[in-house]
């Protein structure tokens, strides 16, 4: 593309000389004519060389940077000059936009990747020993098979349901918040007197099966850091509605609750067993609601909730 611009501008201004000296320049010797048509050519020729040059440069970059993220390189970005102004600045930013995200994703997948690993090692060893242990006939020890397997099969359904909101694979549908509850208080085996409903109006639309994750993943956190769950609460505004689980417990070191979301953060107080995906997964789960999630200290203990948008 430069080179065509470059022959573009020369031939252009050359035929553009020509014709203005054949108008003005009749009264001059053929000699000087031609030398001066050869002097003009030459630095006009130089002078549309590095204005095609300044036009296609930032292109040129685009094109290198794009060819750099094909090739693996998810560090290349597009630097342009303050004085580069137009399309070619959006298309350079949403470049770089890209490059940011696939890069994030990628560090994503592999801390998650280790972290699963690291995961399933303990449950899946202690499986064996258990296996081993039952095999000599000591029986009792299935029950603690068991529980090691629902361990698996939980982490298992946290890695779907992130894989899910990953490609953006969310089922939304008209739900209600009471009985969304209800079912996660009955699967977690949590007293369903515990709901408190303090919305005029519990309707949402949304994925059930993620926002049932959401909800449990709650319940289980409160369960697993926690003396006691006190409350289970469904408030809500116009457009937003708020399920919030109250524990009795140690609540939150300064500092923690602000980074309890990110993925296998643990805390000074609340940091004990499993690395956990489960709070890291409520908030994605929320943001891929139109809403957030949120963990705050209550003074008897610690309040962790998901606000989700009703559209």
């Amino acid at each position: 593309m430069h080179w065509r611009i470059f022959v573009w501008f020369g031939l252009s201004i050359i035929i553009t000389f020509v014709v203005v000296n054949g108008i003005f320049g009749r009264d001059a010797s053929g000699q000087h004519r031609y030398a001066a048509m050869a002097v003009a050519g030459v630095l006009l020729w130089a002078a549309s060389g590095a204005i095609s040059r300044f036009l296609v440069w930032p292109l040129v970059m685009v094109t290198r940077v794009a060819r750099d993220l094909g090739d693996g390189d998810l560090t290349a970005r597009v630097d342009l000059p303050q004085f580069v102004s137009g399309e070619i600045v959006e298309l350079g930013e949403t470049l770089n936009d890209m490059a940011a995200h696939i890069d994030k994703q990628m560090a994503d997948q592999r801390a998650l990747l280790a972290a699963v690993s690291h995961e399933l090692r303990t449950p899946l060893g202690h499986m064996r020993v258990i296996a081993e242990l039952a095999r000599d006939g000591d029986l009792d020890r299935l029950a603690e098979l068991e529980r090691e397997i629902d361990d698996v099969e939980h982490l298992v359904d946290q890695l779907l349901a992130t894989s899910r909101i990953e490609f953006d694979a969310i089922d939304r549908r008209p739900l209600d918040a009471v009985d969304l509850c209800t079912r996660a208080l009955d699967r977690a085996d949590v007293d369903a007197a515990l709901l408190e409903v303090e919305a005029d109006d519990t309707s949402l639309t949304g994925d059930a099966t993620l926002l049932a994750r959401a909800v449990g993943n709650l319940l289980e956190n409160a369960r697993r850091h926690a003396d006691k769950i006190t409350a289970v609460r469904i408030a809500g505004t116009t457009d937003y509605l708020t399920i919030a689980v109250e524990d009795r417990g140690p609540g939150f070191a300064d500092g923690d609750a602000g980074r309890v979301f990110e993925p296998f953060y643990r805390g000074e107080r609340r940091g004990q067993g499993s690395l956990g995906l489960g709070l890291a997964l409520v908030q994605r789960i929320a943001r891929a609601h139109g809403g957030r999630a949120f963990a705050e200290n209550t003074g008897a203990g610690a309040r962790v909730a998901i606000e989700i948008s009703r559209g």
